[in-house]
C-alpha cells in the first residue's frame, strides 16, 4: 500500500496541496482576484487525478479521464441543477467561468508526473507511511473543502457600479447582477454580493463590503470590463423592473441624487456619497400614503421616521458603530471604576 501512496511525498504534489490549501482558505479572500480565483483549478487538476491514481493504481488512464471530464462539467450550466440539490447539505460554492478551462492542459504534468518522472527514493520507515497517509488525508480534506464559505450582503437600498465595457457580459452566468448597456458603459446593479466573513446587521460592515464595490465587481467579471476613472461624472437613468432609476455617479460609484420613480409616482429619493448613503432618504408606497425617512450619516443610519398621511407615526434612533464603541468604552471604564 504504501508503494502507492509514494507520489504523496513528491515535494511537487505537497506544494500543490499547499499552494490550494492557501489559496482557498486566505488568497482568495484577500486579493479576489483573476489568478487567485484560476490558482486553485491549477492546483487542483494536478493533485486531484494524483491522489485517485493512488487509490485505484490499475484504473490510472479511466482516473485522469473522469477528471477531465467532470471538470468540464462542474464549471458548465450543466452542474447547477446538481449543485442546487446538494447546497443545503454542503454548502457548495462555485461560479460558471469557462476560462477556467484553460487549467485542463494541467492534467498532463500530472500524468507526467506519475508516470515519467522519477521520485525520491524513501525507506519504507513508519515516519514515511504515516507522512504518506496524514498528506492523503489532507488532500481529501482539501478537495472536500475548497473553499471558505461565503455570507450573503444583501442592501436595503439599491446598489449600483458603472464599468466600460467592450462586450456585454453573459447575464446567465452572475445571478447576483443585473446588466444595463449603454453605448461604451455598462451599469451593474448588484443585488447581493458574497463575503468572506459573517453578516453583521449593521451599517458598518455593510460599508466595509463595498468599500471597494467598483473593483470588485470588474475583477468578477473580469476581461470585458474596465474601470471609469474617478472624477468623471456621468448621469444616467435606466427602467429596471422595481421603477425609472436615476443615477449620478463619480468614477464608477453612486454620488449624488437617486431617485426611483415607479407609474410616474416617485417612490424612492436620497442621496449617496461615493457609493454610500447620505443625508436624508425617503421611501413612499404606491398611492403616496405611507413614507419613511431614513437619515445616515457616512453611510450609518442614524433614525427612522415612519409617517401617515403626512403625520409622525414613529420616531427611532439606530446607534451607529461609532456609538457602541464609545458605550463599550465608557462600560469598560466604569468597570474599572468601580
Amino acid at each position: 500500500m504504501y508503494d502507492r501512496l509514494k507520489s504523496f511525498l513528491s515535494p511537487l504534489f505537497i506544494f500543490s496541496l499547499v499552494l490550494l490549501i492557501l489559496n482557498d482558505f486566505m488568497l482568495k479572500a484577500t486579493f479576489h482576484n483573476t489568478l487567485t480565483g484560476k490558482l486553485s483549478d491549477f492546483c487542483g487538476l494536478f493533485i486531484f487525478p494524483i491522489f485517485w491514481s493512488a487509490v485505484f493504481p490499475k484504473r490510472k488512464l479511466w482516473v485522469f479521464v473522469l477528471s477531465a471530464i467532470l471538470f468540464v462539467f462542474w464549471k458548465s450550466e450543466f452542474a447547477s441543477g446538481i449543485i442546487e440539490l446538494l447546497n443545503p447539505i454542503f454548502n457548495i460554492q462555485r461560479v460558471v467561468d469557462p476560462t477556467d478551462l484553460i487549467a485542463l492542459p494541467v492534467l498532463l504534468l500530472a500524468w507526467f508526473h506519475i508516470n515519467g518522472t522519477p521520485h525520491i527514493t524513501l525507506n519504507n520507515s513508519l515516519s514515511a507511511r504515516l507522512s504518506a497517509w496524514l498528506i492523503g488525508l489532507v488532500a481529501f480534506f482539501s478537495f472536500c473543502a475548497t473553499s471558505q464559505q461565503r455570507y450573503v450582503q444583501s442592501f436595503d437600498q439599491p446598489q449600483y457600479v458603472l464599468l466600460k465595457a467592450s462586450a456585454s457580459p453573459d447575464s446567465k452566468l452572475y445571478d447576483e447582477l443585473e446588466f444595463y448597456r449603454t453605448d461604451s458603459l455598462l451599469v451593474v446593479q448588484v443585488k447581493q454580493l458574497y463575503i468572506s466573513r459573517p453578516v453583521r446587521d449593521d451599517d458598518y460592515n455593510k460599508n466595509r463590503s463595498i468599500k471597494e464595490l467598483d473593483k470588485n465587481i470588474r475583477d468578477w467579471i473580469k476581461d470585458s470590463v474596465s474601470l471609469v476613472p474617478p472624477g468623471k461624472i456621468t448621469s444616467l437613468t435606466i427602467a429596471t423592473a422595481q421603477g425609472i432609476d436615476s443615477l449620478r455617479f463619480n468614477g464608477g460609484r453612486l454620488d449624488g441624487r437617486f431617485s426611483r420613480t415607479k407609474d410616474g409616482k416617485l417612490i424612492i429619493e436620497g442621496f449617496y456619497k461615493m457609493g454610500l448613503e447620505d443625508s436624508t432618504w425617503t421611501f413612499r408606497d404606491s398611492i403616496g400614503t405611507n413614507a419613511v425617512l431614513k437619515t445616515f450619516v457616512n453611510g450609518e443610519g442614524t433614525s427612522i421616521k415612519q409617517f401617515n398621511r403626512d403625520k409622525l407615526v414613529s420616531n427611532t434612533s439606530i446607534n451607529t458603530r461609532a456609538h457602541t464603541i464609545r458605550n463599550i468604552y465608557f462600560q469598560i471604564g466604569l468597570l474599572f471604576y468601580s
